[in-house]
């Protein structure tokens, strides 16, 4: 499951229209979505899931959606069936299809938004240095946090120190203590890299990239502030 995490968020280097949109147009996109997949029901939902699919094809980022569906799989059933016990199928159909929609668009960022240009993107319109590093590292350490789960697991269940059982695996805590290990050390290094940068302390950066805005960026822009409008008049 977190493999399929880890390549569903991973960036891909392609020199298609969405990778090459500039990093706010498509951030702007992202917030958006994610604040009409909030708020909205089914029909302005199964939109929002059209618009991931589009967008998947332009990317050629199908794989990204496939991998991501596979990942969450498990929590996406668990999610229906209780919702369909306190509720009712028509609020799990939603909700399943919110959750699908907001994770699909977050996949589609990551996987076509390389996080430096993110990054320098925001610090050009005036944000601190370590204000928009956030981000960049959010998106670079979430796919590693997956893929060191996933092996974690793996390597003890092997050893035999994980098994599974109901309703949880037998060994549990130590595969929890492995991981916060693992987080843990990745941290230190980030941190030790980014001193040795002199991230944050040293003045404003340069990028001999340059990054602009497109048609299409401003033709997925205004497509997602749509749904707003579509939104408010439901």
């Amino acid at each position: 499951m977190f493999r399929e995490i880890y390549y569903a968020f991973s960036l891909t280097k392609r020199a298609t229209t969405v990778h090459k949109t500039h990093p706010l147009l498509k951030l702007s996109g992202l917030l958006i979505v994610f604040l009409v997949a909030v708020l909205s029901h089914i029909k302005l939902l199964l939109i929002i899931i059209l618009i991931n699919l589009v967008e998947a094809l332009i990317s050629e980022s199908l794989d990204n959606l496939y991998r991501t569906i596979r990942g969450l799989l498990l929590p996406i059933l668990l999610i229906g069936f209780f919702a369909s016990i306190f509720y009712n199928i028509y609020r799990a159909i939603e909700i399943i299809l919110r959750v699908i929609a907001i994770a699909w668009a977050f996949s589609l960022f990551a996987a076509t938004t390389p996080p430096s240009e993110l990054s320098i993107s925001l610090e050009r319109i005036g944000l601190p240095t370590k204000v928009v590093i956030i981000p960049e590292l959010a998106l670079k350490v979430i796919p590693y946090i997956a893929i060191d789960i996933q092996q974690t697991l793996e390597s003890l269940i092997l050893r035999k120190e994980v098994k599974p059982a109901k309703p949880f695996p037998k060994g549990i805590s130590k595969a929890l203590a492995v991981i916060i290990l693992s987080g843990m050390k990745r941290s230190y290094a980030l941190a030790e890299a980014l001193l040795a940068k002199f991230y944050g302390i040293a003045g404003k950066r340069t990028n001999i990239y340059d990054y602009k805005v497109t048609s299409y960026g401003i033709a997925q822009l205004l497509v997602k502030i749509s749904l707003i409008i579509l939104l408010l008049l439901q």
